[in-house]
């Protein structure tokens, strides 16, 4: 047998182990957060237990088999338990808990998204600037550079470490306000990462996320006029349920030209500015490197692509937060 082919087969294990190792990395999923989260929250515990007490007590009094048997959740009432007014009630609060509960897990998800994302481009940007400083270095043993190349791109490097600093910080800290959330003894216990950011599409007019808020909270709103969400305040002889429907119409609209500015502005990034920066800062290293362009033309051009991507990332939870409130006001799934 031939030399190379006792490589590659000795290649083979080293290959699967590799292949078995990147398929057993596990991420966080956003919805198993949401589960998670769901299940240790006290509003939305609290909730249910209102729910099964209301359906217990409706059930004593009546003699309907399926509501003794059918559990109470606020997707799915027992006939004999769903024209109950207090059942009602306490389904609407629980199915309000819920969506308060899942919006403040999916936003410390997007939040947790980002903080890695930014982690990981300043890393890039670290491993360019060290780029350069090798680079300056040789330029100027070579008498191509001067020495202020060298000191600037030592200074470059210790602000980004700064970055890196803040970025871990704020990495951390969402990691203990996740393990807070679902119950976990140590808030320093490590998360797991989740999948890189993709960008999300809003694809719904403004006109059809009005008209499903109004038709999942004008119901609710007739029922208990005085427990509506996001009460403002009304003048003397106004209606409170017409004060708030409007002020949620006001949020939503705003949350929508929010999404879908950040929406806008993600595309412009990714096919525009993200491919333009990137060439221009790798043209103006190799340049540099061969004396024909000085040392700031390629410090802004590198300066330049980082901010975008960063800004791009920036953009892209901005659009995911706002993605999630319209969720949480319109009680419609808009997000992946």
């Amino acid at each position: 047998m031939s030399s190379w082919r006792q490589v590659l087969i000795g290649l083979v294990p080293l290959l699967l182990v590799t292949q078995l190792s990147a398929e057993a990395k596990t991420f966080l999923e956003c919805k198993t957060l949401v589960q998670k989260v769901l299940s240790n929250d006290h509003e939305v515990l609290r909730a249910q237990q209102r729910l099964r007490t209301a359906c217990m007590q409706k059930t004593q009094s009546s003699i309907a088999a399926d509501a003794a048997v059918t559990p109470c959740t606020s997707h799915n009432l027992p006939s004999a338990v769903a024209d109950d007014r207090e059942v009602m009630d306490a389904a609407e609060q629980l199915r309000d808990a819920e969506l308060r509960a899942t919006s403040r897990a999916k936003q410390v998800y997007y939040r947790l998204q980002h903080a890695y994302a930014a982690q990981e481009l300043i890393r890039a940007q670290q491993g360019r600037l060290r780029d350069l400083l090798r680079v300056a270095e040789a330029n100027y043993s070579a008498g191509k550079a001067l020495q202020q190349d060298v000191l600037k791109s030592q200074v470059e490097i210790s602000l980004m470490e700064t970055r890196a600093t803040e970025a871990e910080l704020e990495l951390h800290a969402t990691e203990s306000e996740i393990n807070a959330m679902v119950g976990q003894k140590s808030l320093g216990e490590p998360v797991p990462a989740p999948p890189k950011e993709t960008p999300h599409v809003l694809s719904l007019t403004i006109e059809k996320l009005g008209a499903k808020e109004d038709s999942t909270r004008s119901g609710a709103c007739e029922a208990k006029p005085t427990t509506t969400p996001k009460m403002i305040h009304k003048p003397d002889g106004a209606r409170p349920c017409d004060d708030s429907q409007k002020g949620l119409a006001l949020e939503i609209r705003q949350l929508y030209l929010k999404a879908k500015a950040a929406e806008k502005l993600v595309d412009l990034y990714e096919r525009t500015i993200l491919p333009q920066s990137r060439f221009a800062a790798y043209s103006s290293l190799v340049s540099y490197e061969d004396g024909n362009t000085n040392f700031l033309n390629v410090l802004t051009s590198s300066t330049l692509a980082f901010e975008a991507s960063m800004h791009c990332s920036e953009q892209n939870e901005e659009l995911s937060l706002a993605l999630v409130r319209l969720e949480e006001l319109t009680g419609m799934e808009l997000l992946d």
